[in-house]
C-alpha cells in the first residue's frame, strides 16, 4: 500500500474516524458491525491484499513484515474477547496510521450460546460465526472482486495450511465462490522472531498467555485446558465467573455439551 494510493481515497476528517456500518446478512437475518479506521467504501473498492490480525505476537509480528506489501488489515473481534483485545490491534496498527477494519456481530453472546450450545475443540462454531461469516458478508459487499489473505497463524495451528506450498492457493477453509486465497507459505516464524520485531517497533506484547503456547484472544476458549482456568479462578475470578455463566446458558439446549467441561474437569 502506498500512501499516494491511500491518499486518493481518504476523503474523511479525523473527527469521522471511526466510521461504523451495519451490514445485515440476508440468507441468515443477523447483523455485522465494521467500524473502518483510516480508509472508506471507497478505497476498500481498491484492495487487493489484507492482513487478517489478532492480539498475538506472531499476529504482530505478521503485520510488522507485510504492512508495504498489503492494502488493508482485519480484525474479526470476536464476543468471547475482552475490549481490551481489540484496543491493542488499534493501537500497535494506528501506530503507523494503517487502513484497518473491524468486524463485530451484533447479536448478544448469550444469545449466541443458547443458540449453539458449548463450543468445543471438535465443534467450534465460535470461529464460524465470528471470523468466517463476517468475513465473507464483508468481502461479499465491499471486494466481491476477490482478495489475497495474509494469515497470522502459527503453522501447528491448522494441519491443512501447514501442509500446503508456498504458492499461490486457495484457502481450504474459504468458499470458493467468494475468492479468497492465501499466499503461502502461512506466516510462522519464531516467537523469538516476532518478539525481535515488536521490541524493534517499540511495541509491547498484550499480555502473557496461560494456555501453555502463545494464544491471546477469547477469554472462553475450546482450546484453553484446566491450567489456563486453574489460573483464571484464581487471578481473575470475575472473567471465571463469566465463563462459568456462559456455560450454564450454553447447557440449556444440549446438556450433554456441559459434560465436556464439567465432567473432565477442565473448569
Amino acid at each position: 500500500m502506498t500512501q499516494t494510493n491511500l491518499d486518493n481515497y481518504l476523503d474523511i476528517r479525523q473527527e469521522d474516524i471511526p466510521r461504523e456500518i451495519i451490514l445485515n446478512s440476508k440468507l441468515k437475518k443477523w447483523q455485522m458491525k465494521v467500524e473502518m479506521l483510516n480508509c472508506n467504501g471507497a478505497y476498500l473498492s481498491t484492495v487487493k491484499k489484507v492482513i487478517c490480525i489478532h492480539p498475538a505476537n506472531h499476529s504482530v509480528a505478521l503485520f510488522l513484515k507485510m504492512k508495504d506489501k498489503a492494502d488493508i488489515c482485519l480484525y474479526c473481534h470476536p464476543l468471547l474477547a475482552k475490549e481490551e483485545s481489540k484496543q491493542f490491534v488499534i493501537s500497535y496498527t494506528q501506530k503507523y496510521n494503517y487502513p484497518l477494519v473491524i468486524l463485530t456481530r451484533m447479536e448478544t453472546i448469550e444469545v449466541l450460546m443458547r443458540n449453539n450450545g458449548v463450543p468445543h475443540k471438535h465443534r467450534r462454531w465460535c470461529s464460524r460465526v465470528f471470523k468466517i461469516e463476517p468475513t465473507i458478508l464483508f468481502y461479499k459487499t465491499y471486494i466481491p472482486s476477490g482478495v489475497i489473505e495474509y494469515f497470522g497463524i502459527q503453522k501447528f495451528q491448522s494441519k491443512e495450511r501447514s501442509k500446503m506450498t508456498p504458492e499461490l492457493k486457495k484457502d481450504p477453509k474459504s468458499q470458493k465462490r467468494y475468492k479468497i486465497y492465501s499466499e503461502l507459505p502461512i506466516f510462522y516464524e519464531s516467537e523469538e522472531f516476532s518478539t525481535k520485531m515488536m521490541q524493534k517497533a517499540q511495541i509491547h506484547a498484550f499480555k502473557d498467555s496461560v494456555r501453555g503456547y502463545n494464544r491471546y484472544g477469547c477469554f472462553l476458549c475450546p482450546f484453553a485446558g484446566k491450567k489456563y482456568y486453574e489460573e483464571l479462578k484464581e487471578n481473575d475470578i470475575k472473567t471465571y465467573n463469566e465463563c462459568c455463566r456462559l456455560m450454564s446458558i450454553a447447557s440449556e439446549k444440549q446438556p450433554e455439551r456441559y459434560y465436556y467441561y464439567r465432567k473432565s474437569k477442565v473448569m
